[in-house]
């Protein structure tokens, strides 16, 4: 009677466990198992209202030496880097180098007509009317030959008319930046960013050196090997400028993590400045989202947005940040099976559930 009993127990206890309601955290981990089942090889973090919810890796780094993705792979983020830059931009200021009211005639000689009036705010949400890109991201571009390409190109509408998204606009403020500093635009962000935030693995060349390579993740496309971001041509001081500033930055969603709660905790810019940083300026031409300063702010059922993504075809990653409910989701991958911001949607839609 009494090993019945305990039997009967024991079934009692493992129904009531499967009629529990799973754990936000399950559910997080569950729809991640999912995505890696699907292709999803990259590094993902997400906190909300204080919990460390989900903080792993899927997939693996490096193939062919069997090394796992973990929190702190080191990823190509992408686009992700404008938001480094604006943030430069905005410390700048505050250092008395520079005003974003400034325009480009200011900086530079023989601007033509046309595009000496374009301020550096302009540049910063893309309002400025430059391309897209200008050539290729590993061109061996240097500083005066990107500047002389960028100075005489078309602009696609009158300065401050219009929005169209621009990575030439974000390394012609690299330039303004190492111009006004005397310092390289790399060595700036650690100095004035990077250090305050705590970012150890995060930047360019810093990422070169031998200490990192384990945790570089190599790059797939579709599955097929392309290889780790500091084996493409760069310059001694950095991607060459079709790149620079704009896009490329090395780093892991742990130290993206830290970078969002510096930002939030005002270790990086004060009260004032990281208003004119996050303030949402410009429409863009899709969607909800209005620019700021290397951020797109929207809203969504977590409350306000501050989101990014990034990507080359072969790397992607995103960061969301949903101050109101303490929600941070950061995702990289490196394999262009899945993208990262392919799984953004259902990962909210499971937090904001009932």
């Amino acid at each position: 009677m009494k090993k019945l009993i305990i039997l009967a127990f024991g079934i009692c206890a493992m129904s009531c466990r499967d009629d529990e309601p799973r754990s936000l955290r399950q559910k997080l981990e569950d729809q991640m198992e999912h995505y890696e089942q699907q292709g999803f090889s990259g590094s993902i973090l997400v906190a909300h209202k204080g919990d460390l919810l989900l903080r792993d890796g899927y997939g693996f780094s490096d193939k062919e030496k069997q090394i796992a993705n973990t929190p702190e792979t080191i990823f190509d983020f992408g686009s992700l880097t404008k938001q480094f830059t604006g943030a430069a931009i905005v410390k700048a200021e505050t250092l008395g180098l520079l005003t974003v009211e400034q325009k480009l005639s200011d900086f530079f000689t023989n601007v033509p007509e046309g595009k000496a009036n374009i301020t550096l705010h302009q540049l910063l949400t893309h309002s400025a009317g430059f391309e897209d890109f200008l050539g290729d991201d590993y061109d061996l571009i240097g500083r005066n030959e990107f500047l002389d390409l960028a100075l005489a190109s078309k602009l696609k509408f009158a300065p401050g008319s219009g929005y169209s998204y621009s990575n030439v606009g974000y390394s012609l403020l690299g330039i303004v930046l190492e111009d006004v500093s005397g310092q390289t635009y790399e060595s700036f962000l650690r100095a004035h960013l990077f250090n305050q935030a705590g970012l150890e693995a995060t930047g360019y060349i810093l990422l070169k050196n031998n200490s990192f390579q384990d945790q570089l993740a190599v790059g797939y496309r579709n599955g097929d090997l392309d290889g780790k971001p500091t084996e493409k041509p760069w310059m001694n001081d950095g991607p060459g400028w079709h790149l620079r500033a704009n896009g490329g930055i090395l780093t892991t969603v742990e130290e993206m993590y830290h970078w969002i709660r510096a930002l939030n905790e005002k270790k990086v810019l004060d009260e004032s400045a990281l208003t004119k940083y996050l303030t949402p300026y410009v429409k863009e031409d899709e969607g909800s989202g209005y620019y700021s300063y290397g951020w797109v702010v929207d809203s969504g059922t977590l409350g306000q947005l501050y989101w990014h993504d990034g990507g080359n075809g072969i790397f992607s990653a995103v960061t969301c940040s949903f101050p109101e409910t303490e929600t941070i989701i950061i995702i990289a991958s490196n394999d262009s099976t899945i993208d990262a911001s392919d799984l953004v949607e259902d990962l909210i839609a499971i937090i904001g559930a009932p």
